[in-house]
This record gives structure tokens, sequence and C-alpha cells, in this order.
């Protein structure tokens, strides 16, 4: 374990960015912290002031982080309620798009017991936030160690929850994303910064890339 901290910081370093991880552990449901906030707003605060946050289904009050963990079942009413506060709020004209992105949206297959977000503990997968020219580091080496693209979500529904930790959690990938208006003014996502999400495995096998 200390080693792969000491790798993620050496990273840190390198992309002149906090890098915060999210692991995913299946038990006690009832374990939590009492502050109820988005998603993106814990993993802001982690990556503010560095300290470990446990969270579960009563940590989170944001619908989206809600449905991509699966803390809320996907049935007919939930979709129907969803889709409906989808298009209220403005991100959708019609409630039929808003259940369509809904059916395609990234979600754990299995709903965790709790979420651990820390800077100091191995993760399951890690979130920072860049620049477009550091962007260009990490995609170049991406493109050179997997001899393939990476990807952008473009969708703006559950960008940090969704495409940039359940994603790269059930498929192996590195998603780059331009947030949510919630995660860019909840979510510490700045002015000109593009939030990533990558599985751990990604992240030490690009490191020695970026190093040179």
């Amino acid at each position: 374990m200390e080693g792969a901290i000491k790798l993620i910081r050496e990273f840190e370093r390198l992309i002149n960015s906090p890098v915060v991880g999210v692991s995913f552990i299946y038990g006690d449901h009832s374990v939590g912290i009492s502050e109820k906030l988005r998603f993106c707003e814990h993993v802001k605060r982690t990556m503010e002031d560095g300290n470990d946050r446990i969270i579960s289904a009563n940590s989170l009050k944001c619908l989206g982080s809600l449905w991509a963990f699966g803390y809320m079942e996907q049935n007919e009413e939930n979709l129907e309620s969803f889709s409906k506060n989808l298009v209220k709020e403005g991100r959708f004209s019609k409630g039929s798009h808003a259940r369509r992105e809904l059916e395609c949206a990234p979600r754990m297959p299995d709903t965790p017991g709790y979420i651990r977000i820390s800077r100091n503990a191995e993760s399951d997968l890690y979130i920072f936030y860049l620049s477009p020219m550091e962007c260009m580091r990490i995609m170049q080496a991406y493109q050179k160690r997997y001899q393939r693209d990476l990807e952008m979500d473009t969708s703006g529904l559950m960008p940090i929850c969704g495409q940039c930790s359940v994603r790269p959690y059930m498929e192996g990938c590195m998603i780059f994303s331009l947030g949510c208006m919630d995660s860019r003014e909840h979510g510490g996502i700045g002015d000109g910064k593009i939030a990533i999400g990558a599985p751990s495995k990604v992240i030490y096998d690009i490191l020695e890339l970026i190093r040179k």
C-alpha cells in the first residue's frame, strides 16, 4: 500500500494537481458520515483538506449519485420521477429524452455498502482536474501505452459520480469529462479545467511515460 501511495504522490507532482482516490466497499450499508452533500462536493473537500471520507446513501443528496452508485432502485417509479426532476431542472426538454439518458448512464451493477474517498489510501480509481495542456500530456501517454484514444464524456449527466467513477471502475478505462453545472459550481472544477477519472492500473501504467 505504501508503494502505491508513493506512486500517486509522484503522479500528483508530475501533473501539479491533487489526486483523490475512490474505493467501493461492500459491507454494512449503515456506515457513513452524517453530512449530506453531493458526491462531487465530498471529492472536493477531500481534495482540499486531505481528510478521508466514508460515505453511503445517507451521505448523498444528489439524485445522480444515488442513481449511479445503485442506492436508488432502478424501477419504473424512480425512472419516471427522476426524469421529471431533470426536465423540471431544465436539463432536458422532454421526459422521454431524460429517461433514455438515465437508462444509458453508468450505474453500479451491485450496490456498495459504502464508498471511501481518500488521498491517503490505495484506491480503486482516482479523480483529478487538469487544464487542457496538462490533459494533452495524459492523453498522449495513454495513447502511447494503450494504442487507442481516450474517451471524452459530453453528456453532462452524472459526470463525476457516473462517468469519472463508475465507468473507470466497471470498464477499466480513463474518462475525460467537462462536468455539469452542479459539479462545476459545487465540486471544485475550476474554469479551464477538465475532470478525469482513471482506474489505479491506468495511472501506474502511464506514470513512466509522464516522467519522460
